[in-house]
């Protein structure tokens, strides 16, 4: 009987601390109901046996109600979500930039009303305030370019720092985890509850793949290891941190550096390896990454691909406007002619020069008529650029027009009693380094309408700024042979017509991003920027809406399994009562008998 009672002591005393366990960890969870990241903790408790024989019950530990296959793939919606919508974000702050096409406030609209001017000057070539009008609209249009290249570098320059910051809070979270895995694993080795470590380091993960995208190990230990997407490690029995410095001087043509993921020493940071590369350095068309998900994915791609194409796209409109602008506004001549004509080639005498066909070069006085026989240049018999300014000073031309090389730039100057310089391309086809083939006058820049390399740096020619009278309307007439004849006139609108054709012809222009290669006007092709921005942007918005609600969806099952349901814990709580007052019950009455036996044997 004595070995019964013993036995009810024991199992009454085990119910309680089993109860009162219970009822501690119901307690946490209502207190924790809304704490971000806390999951709902349970009593795991096991039949106690001696012997075969049951000796109450004993609680192994409190486990947390987690699914894990759920929450990684909660994780990896999280990585996508965190992409898309920084992606989206900055696509939309970018496109509306641009306007809309038909808007007033566009690139399309600038080239439309450029196009207007040329077609306004053409119909009245002696009217000096439509050329002033036209260096105006050709102003407006250069500033637009300017400025949204300026634009679309600074949102790369801010995008590259925000990689930067990315890569910091990614490197916060690691050392957390990293921390964390050091007291689990201590937790455990003690016998300790490591639940709400857990818990912790499971937010401290869910900050690490809101930058990257992860995988999580589990070991024995309770330690975890994490990999990249790709495999590369980021975590394991030692600490890693990514490393990445922002460019200081972002542009078109910016280098990067790599991001990489290198052994650290725990307490000081020190670098001990060269690490695993992620994304590749150099300019934005050799960049490589296995980066696939999380902020850091999103500013790659923003970064590299979408502004990059972008940039290209205003290159590519800035660099047809220069060349189909320049190569028929160096066949024409102003009214009146120039005094001097300067080129924006750099040039020195000893460059060679591969040409064919005849330049024609006239000098014309004030009224424009010849002051003498124009000179025709058989350019297969010049072979450098001093060679040419030679053969135009020993001409018959000589006394009327000088040329040299000024600073790099090669100049003709009217002199004697000419007061100006008209030229003609006539068959001349010169051939650049890259096999570009065109005239000799827009070889060398000698009449252009626009300078630069593209859109950041385009802008209307400073003569023609400080001189709308430059603008080249009219041709050097072919039938001037003789002093006298005349050679240019005021009301000559055919270059000015050819201008406007120029602007509205369609040509071949390449493929830049999404921007698909085709035949192009130069605004179709600023409608088609314009267009294609806002469709990439609306592509991106539409990704961002479909990452969040799957990853919305995932967080709901995930919150139905780890959350707190308040109406389960009060259930819980009245069940663990009832015990904690049975197995004080079935004490009381053991008590009792014992002491009733004591009394029976004292007697």
């Amino acid at each position: 009987m004595s070995l019964s009672l013993d036995a009810a002591f024991r199992n009454a005393t085990t119910g309680l601390n089993a109860a009162q366990a219970g009822l501690s960890v119901t307690s946490q969870n209502v207190a924790n109901a809304n704490t971000p990241g806390y999951t709902r903790k349970t009593v795991v408790q096991e039949s106690a046996t001696i012997g075969g024989y049951g000796m109450g019950v004993r609680v192994t530990g409190v486990e947390r109600e987690v699914d894990n296959y759920l929450r990684a793939e909660l994780r990896r919606a999280s990585s996508d979500e965190a992409r898309d919508s920084t992606r989206a974000s900055i696509l939309d702050q970018v496109q509306s930039m641009f306007g809309e096409v038909g808007g007033s406030n566009s690139i399309s609209a600038d080239l439309d009303a450029f196009l207007t001017q040329l077609e306004s000057v053409a119909n009245a070539t002696e009217s000096g305030s439509e050329r002033y009008n036209l260096v105006s609209a050709a102003k407006s249009l250069t500033d637009r370019l300017n400025t949204n290249a300026a634009q679309v570098g600074q949102v790369r320059a801010d995008t590259d720092s925000k990689i930067g910051d990315s890569v910091e809070a990614a490197n916060a979270a690691l050392r957390q985890i990293y921390d964390l895995n050091a007291r689990i694993q201590r937790a455990n080795a003690l016998g300790e509850s490591a639940s709400e470590l857990e818990d912790k380091r499971d937010i401290a993960i869910a900050s690490l793949s809101a930058e990257i995208d992860v995988e999580i190990v589990s070991g024995s230990n309770g330690r975890i290891a994490i990999y990249t997407g790709a495999g590369q490690t980021l975590l394991d029995e030692s600490l890693r941190q990514l490393t990445y410095t922002p460019v200081m001087e972002p542009g078109a043509d910016a280098v990067y550096g790599p991001i990489k993921a290198v052994a650290v020493d725990p307490d000081t940071l020190e670098q001990l390896n060269d690490g695993d590369v992620l994304a590749t350095g150099g300019t934005s068309d050799q960049v490589t990454s296995t980066i696939k998900g999380g902020n850091l994915a999103g500013l790659l791609q923003v970064r590299d691909k979408d502004l990059a194409a972008l940039s290209g796209q205003l290159d590519t409109l800035a660099d047809n406007l220069v060349e189909r602008m320049n190569a028929i506004h160096n066949q024409g001549t102003g009214w009146p002619a120039p005094s001097s004509l300067t080129g924006s080639t750099d040039v020195a005498a000893t460059t060679p020069l591969s040409a064919t066909g005849t330049f024609r070069i006239a000098a014309v006085a004030a009224d424009g008529t010849l002051v003498a026989p124009p000179l025709d240049i058989d350019l297969s018999t010049v072979t450098s650029i001093g060679d040419l300014r030679d053969t135009i000073n020993a001409s018959a031309l000589g006394p009327y027009v000088s040329a040299s090389i000024v600073d790099g730039k090669f100049t003709l100057t009217a002199t004697g009693t000419a007061s100006g310089i008209a030229l003609s391309e006539s068959t001349s086809q010169v051939t650049d380094t890259d096999g570009t083939v065109r005239g000799l006058s827009h070889h060398l820049g000698l009449n252009n309408l626009f300078d630069g390399d593209d859109a950041a740096t385009i802008e209307v020619s400073k003569a023609v700024v400080a001189d709308p009278g430059r603008v080249a309307t009219g041709l050097l007439k072919d039938t001037a042979l003789l002093a006298g004849d005349v050679a240019i006139t005021s009301g000559d609108n055919r270059n000015a017509q050819a201008l406007a054709v120029g602007v509205n012809t369609a040509q071949a222009m390449p493929g830049v991003g999404s921007l698909a290669r085709g035949n192009y006007t130069l605004t179709g092709y600023a409608s088609g920027i314009i267009s294609n921005i806002a469709s990439v942007s609306a592509e991106a918005s539409t990704r961002a809406s479909d990452s969040a609600i799957l990853k919305e969806d995932l967080s709901y099952r995930d919150a139905s399994v780890t959350g707190v349901n308040i109406d389960e814990e009060m259930s819980n709580l009245i069940v663990f009562q009832n015990a904690y007052t049975a197995s004080a019950r079935v004490l009381t009455t053991a008590k009792q008998m014992f002491d009733e036996l004591l009394n029976i044997v004292g007697n």
